[in-house]
C-alpha cells in the first residue's frame, strides 16, 4: 500500500501519520518501522527498505519526506533523481504488504513526477489544503468544543499554525476541561507574527498600534525577527492587493502566491490605496540599512519604528 501525503497544513499530516505509527509499532514493534523525516542522505537505504518484503520479511511502515520535490526541500537533487526514477520504475512491484507513505508538503504540482504520483491509480492520494477562514473556525469549534468567538479570538491570538495552536490550547487543557476567553487570556501567548500582523492593520489606530510596539519591546522580542515578519507580511499586502486589483479571487491569489487562505482573506479586506505600505516597506529597509550600517544604534530600533507608524 502506498500513500502520497501532501499539502500546508503539516499539522493534519504529522497527525495523522502519528496515529498510523502508534497503531503500526503496537502490532508489529519498532524494527518494521522506517522513517527518513529529517535529512536523506542515502537514497540506496531507502530503495533498499522498500524493495524487502517478500517471503520471510516482515509488513513494514516506510515514511518518506521530501519528495517529490518540496519548497522546505531537504534532500540532495542526486538523491532525489534517484528516488523518482525509482519509484516511477518500480512502483507497481513493490510488495503490497509494505506500508509506504510518501510525504510532501508544498511540492511542485508542474512537474512530472508529482502528477505521476498524484494520478497512479495504485497510490492513495492524501490532501490537507490549508484552511480557509471558515474551515479553520469550523475546525476549532468542533476539536475543541467552543464557540465560533473564542475560535476567532483564539485564531487572533495566536495565527494559523495548528501546531501552534494546538501546544496553547492545551496548556489549557491540562488544567481544565473546558477552554474560556479567562483561561486564553491568562495562558496562551500572543504569536509574533500576529503581532506584526495587527501592528500594519492597525495603522489608523495609533494608540493601539503603538501598544502592540510596547508588548514586543516589553518582551524583549529581536528587532530583526520582528523586521522579517513586517517584511513578511508587507509583501504579502502589496502583492495580494495588487493580484485583487487585477480581478483574481481570494482562492486564486492563495494558490498563485502560495500564502494561506486565511492570510489572503484578511488582507483582502485592504482598501487598493495601499501606497502606505510601500511607503513603510521603504522605510523599514532605510531602518534595516541604517542599523547594519551602524548609523543607527540598534538599542534604538523601537523608538525609530515607533516614529514610522507615526508617521503613516
Amino acid at each position: 500500500m502506498i500513500f502520497f501525503f501532501t499539502g500546508e497544513e503539516k499539522f493534519l499530516i504529522e497527525q495523522q501519520l502519528t496515529k498510523w505509527k502508534k497503531a503500526f509499532l503496537t502490532k508489529y514493534g519498532s524494527n518494521n518501522y522506517y522513517a527518513y523525516p529529517d535529512i536523506i542522505d542515502s537514497a540506496d537505504e531507502i530503495i533498499s527498505a522498500c524493495m524487502g518484503g517478500w517471503l520471510f520479511d516482515e509488513k513494514k511502515f516506510i515514511v518518506i519526506k521530501w519528495i517529490p520535490k518540496d519548497g522546505l526541500n531537504k534532500i540532495s537533487s542526486a538523491d532525489q533523481e534517484k528516488l523518482e526514477k525509482f519509484f516511477t520504475e518500480h512502483i507497481d512491484n513493490l510488495s503490497p504488504d509494505n506500508v509506504i507513505a510518501i510525504v510532501s508538503y508544498k511540492p511542485d504540482k508542474r512537474t512530472k513526477f508529482y502528477k505521476f504520483l498524484s494520478k497512479h491509480s495504485g497510490i492513495d492520494l492524501k490532501e490537507f489544503k490549508a484552511f480557509s477562514e471558515k474551515k479553520l473556525i469550523a475546525y476549532l469549534i468542533k476539536t475543541f468544543q467552543i464557540n465560533e468567538i473564542l475560535a476567532e479570538y483564539i485564531i487572533w491570538k495566536t495565527w494559523v499554525n495548528l501546531f501552534t495552536i494546538h501546544n496553547e490550547l492545551e496548556k489549557i487543557l491540562k488544567i481544565s476541561n473546558k477552554i474560556t476567553k479567562e483561561l486564553v487570556d491568562k495562558y496562551v501567548n500572543t504569536n509574533t507574527e500576529q503581532d506584526s500582523f495587527a501592528l500594519l492593520d492597525n495603522l489608523k489606530n495609533k494608540e493601539k498600534a503603538i501598544k502592540i510596539l510596547q508588548n514586543l519591546q516589553a518582551n524583549q522580542e529581536d528587532f530583526f525577527k520582528i523586521l522579517w515578519l513586517l517584511y513578511w507580511n508587507l509583501k504579502n499586502i502589496i502583492l495580494i492587493v495588487e493580484n485583487k486589483q487585477d480581478g483574481l479571487t481570494s482562492k486564486e491569489v492563495a494558490t498563485k502566491l502560495w500564502v494561506h487562505p486565511f492570510v489572503v482573506w484578511k488582507i483582502y479586506k485592504y482598501n487598493s490605496d495601499f501606497w502606505v505600505y510601500k511607503k513603510i516597506f521603504k522605510k523599514l529597509i532605510d531602518l534595516d540599512y541604517g542599523i547594519k550600517s551602524w548609523k543607527i544604534d540598534s538599542w534604538l530600533w523601537y523608538l525609530y519604528l515607533k516614529k514610522i507608524i507615526l508617521d503613516m
